[in-house]
């Protein structure tokens, strides 16, 4: 079987490490012979098989040095596979594989560009050492249809493979219709997540309604960062909880491995980003069959059919966001029981663990 080494950040408590996570044990169930390779110090939130050959890049050293013994690992490794876990990592690794052409070299993309690239994606563009590239590997089809449109070079290598939700982990219960309902968010407290607008449209929800509709929103997520301004962020949005008088609307939590256990207890869940790959945690919602209030960004609605199983928003406009809680309030509990129901079909139809892991071994192979 090939040797596999995958780089990564970190296994953390994202989105994207769960599937990267997910992907390393799927792998070795196979029987392939898989490295993972971070260079942080995050300690590992997921569970990973003890078959898997873990190595910490540069612990507690400075960024200079960990990023340095992270290039000569690459040059060195002895592998047949190298699959770069998002586009920084495709960056820190493509320029070392050039020098190493008989590795076959995947890139996996984990979000979907709005607006500009960030500095990741201008070198990738730029240099065009995404062509080093065996195969592009976005989780969505948005940014497959962006990445050709942007690389036409690359246009026979883009392979999308979206996200796998372990739907017999995440079964689907009745909805618990709570007298007071309660909606669920697992996301990081980061910009990308919308924090701050969110809170906004809450509070234009209660004042112009004159704080008719009951509810309360227990939010999951990281809120501890590296730097300054992610704190900074954080701690503002929490000034606005008490500035807003949504103490009582709102509690934010740690992040949780349990989230399987805790989806069950809401009414109904919620992400409103500003921008996703294929969201892992709508996709553990609509297994778990609950309705979803969601940004209508990027294949969030390939899971959330507005009207059906939940309701879209624009997550640039508060009046859309409040409008969208304001038509979730204003239909029956039969109607979200309803709803429930139908998201669980619709994650029957998407998420297939087979499907999922032979696209994979069919780059690994190819």
């Amino acid at each position: 079987m090939k040797r596999i080494t995958i780089i990564g950040g970190s296994l953390g408590s994202g989105g994207a490490e769960h599937q990267c996570a997910q992907l390393m044990n799927m792998l070795v169930e196979k029987g392939y012979d898989v490295t993972f390779v971070s260079f942080t110090d995050v300690e590992d939130h997921y569970p990973t098989s003890p078959q898997i050959h873990r190595v910490h890049i540069g612990r507690g050293q400075s960024n200079k040095k960990r990023l340095l013994k992270l290039e000569w690992y690459i040059l060195t490794v002895k592998t047949d596979v190298l699959l770069a876990f998002s586009q920084r990592m495709s960056v820190l690794s493509l320029f070392m594989m050039l020098f190493r052409p008989y590795v076959k070299v995947i890139s996996s993309e984990r979000n979907f560009t709005i607006d500009a690239p960030d500095k990741w994606e201008k070198i990738l563009m730029k240099t065009g050492i995404y062509r080093r590239s065996n195969f592009v590997v976005p989780n969505n089809y948005s940014q497959g249809r962006y990445l050709a449109e942007k690389m036409p070079a690359l246009k026979n290598k883009i392979q999308v493979i979206t996200n796998y939700t372990e739907i017999d982990k995440y079964v689907s219960t009745p909805v618990p219709c709570n007298e007071i309902p309660r909606i669920g968010i697992f996301c990081r407290f980061e910009k990308q997540k919308n924090f701050h607008r969110f809170l906004e449209a809450l509070y234009i929800l209660n004042v112009r309604n004159n704080y008719k509709y009951k509810y309360h929103i227990d939010w999951y997520g990281n809120h501890s960062f590296p730097s300054e301004e992610q704190t900074k962020y954080f701690e503002e949005g929490v000034q606005k909880i008490h500035d807003y008088k949504l103490d009582d609307y709102i509690t934010i939590h740690n992040p949780t491995r349990e989230v399987h256990k805790l989806i069950p207890t809401f009414d109904v869940m919620c992400l409103p980003s500003l921008h996703e790959g294929f969201s892992n945690s709508i996709s553990e919602y609509i297994c778990c069959g609950r309705p979803v209030i969601c940004s209508d960004v990027s294949d969030n609605s390939v899971m959330v059919h507005d009207g059906e199983n939940g309701f879209l928003f624009d997550p640039l406009n508060v009046e859309s966001i409040m409008k969208a809680f304001v038509r979730y309030f204003n239909i029956s509990v039969e109607q979200r029981a309803q709803m429930g129901v139908r998201s669980r079909e619709i994650a029957e139809s998407l998420f297939d663990k087979d499907k999922f892991i032979e696209s994979y071994i069919k780059l690994i192979e190819a």
